[in-house]
């Protein structure tokens, strides 16, 4: 039979049913709502530990060959970083450096890590136009520039307070700090706040810090080059493979990074079991619907096996319904996602958003799980006798 002749007969079993359906939707939707939050929640974690490397101004970064990830990569040679001047394609040649301190929030009476950013006024590491930075403001004795998409919590009072003053007074370890501008570069996992500094500033925060070293070399490609070639050239020439020091796309340290976070932590472990207990909960939600409503409609199977019509053709009114309902719920699950992933947004300043590949995924688990359910739901109707109801 065709699928046409199955489709009223589930339009009217759910419609027989008002509430039955009503609670089959809201629990297939809160099972995917949780999923999106989970998975949504997860990439934001991962973006945000990328998202500092599209913030350098160049298209190369030369870091230690030991190097894991950004808040904790070791110390390489200014020198050795510079000597990358000299190869063909090469336009520009920058350093930065990277520190962890703690910075005194004063309207909490407490303080926070925060990852900070040596940079060079005169040759920038960081694209001040994508940061918004003003480099002459944190080129000041003992100035820095705050991150404007850390936790909104820590920003604020300082943002009020540079609109009344022209700096907000803190300390950065045992020393005091005057934040005087703001930049755009994102919290990441390591840290809850981020400053921008010139190098200077940094030394005099961080007096042991070697002023000949830093942690990345940014390395900004001339207009008519390829990356990859100019990489190449850079890897053959002075940092050759099992060195000391490597040359690295962008992409390529970024994706080194998330490696680090998603093999060394229990992330994706902890979000993965968010998920699966998302499907597990719609499943059994699915699961009690639609056998309650096979048990009550045993009578009516039986008839329409009485008269002729297969077991596969009544089985499939069932999984005609469970089809209907996950896509019934689905809509509600994009449009209640969407509103966590501002809120969530609001709150904590993490890149959350719906992506269409995540619709898709879930999507499609959302209806692998159902019909999964549908199939279990459904024994009754494989073994059922008409003879048998009468």
């Amino acid at each position: 039979m065709k699928f046409s002749k199955r489709l009223p007969l589930a339009i009217k079993q759910l419609r027989d049913s008002p509430i039955k359906t009503a609670a089959a939707t809201a629990g297939i939707c809160f099972s995917n709502v949780l999923v999106f939050f989970q998975l949504g929640l997860l990439e934001s974690i991962y973006q945000s530990q990328s998202r500092p490397y599209s913030l350098l101004d160049g298209e190369i970064v030369i870091v230690s060959s030991r190097f894991k990830r950004l808040s904790q990569s070791p110390t390489i040679s200014v020198s050795d970083i510079m000597r990358a001047k000299g190869v063909e394609g090469v336009a520009k040649v920058s350093t930065l450096s990277i520190e962890l301190g703690t910075v005194l929030i004063k309207s909490e009476g407490m303080t926070t890590n925060a990852q900070i950013y040596g940079i060079d006024p005169l040759n920038s590491a960081l694209d001040t136009e994508k940061i918004g930075l003003d480099l002459k403001l944190v080129d000041l004795y003992e100035r820095a520039a705050i991150d404007t998409l850390s936790r909104p919590s820590y920003v604020r009072d300082a943002k009020r307070e540079m609109m009344q003053k022209d700096s907000y007074r803190s300390n950065l370890i045992d020393k005091r700090i005057l934040i005087n501008s703001t930049a755009q570069i994102g919290s990441t996992f390591a840290s809850d706040l981020s400053l921008v500094m010139s190098q200077n500033n940094l030394l005099h925060y961080y007096p042991k810090r070697n002023q000949h070293i830093a942690n990345l070399g940014v390395v900004k490609i001339s207009k008519n080059y390829a990356k990859e070639r100019v990489k190449k050239a850079l890897s053959e020439k002075l940092y050759t493979s099992g060195g000391t020091i490597s040359a690295m796309l962008i992409d390529e340290i970024s994706k080194t990074e998330m490696n680090y976070w998603s093999k060394n932590t229990a992330l994706t472990f902890i979000f993965g079991l968010g998920v699966i207990v998302g499907f597990v909960v719609s499943g059994i939600i699915l699961y009690q619907i639609l056998y309650s409503d096979v048990i009550s409609h045993l009578p009516e199977y039986a008839t329409l096996l009485a008269l002729g019509y297969t077991n596969i053709f009544v089985i499939k009114i069932v999984f005609t319904q469970a089809l209907m309902l996950t896509l019934m719920s689905f809509p509600f699950s994009i449009l209640i996602s969407m509103g966590l992933y501002s809120i969530m947004m609001s709150a904590s300043n993490l890149l959350i958003y719906m992506t269409i590949g995540r619709a898709i995924l879930v999507a499609g688990l959302s209806i692998a799980t159902s019909m999964i359910s549908c199939y279990i739901a459904t024994n009754k109707l494989r073994e059922v006798d008409p003879s048998t109801l009468y």
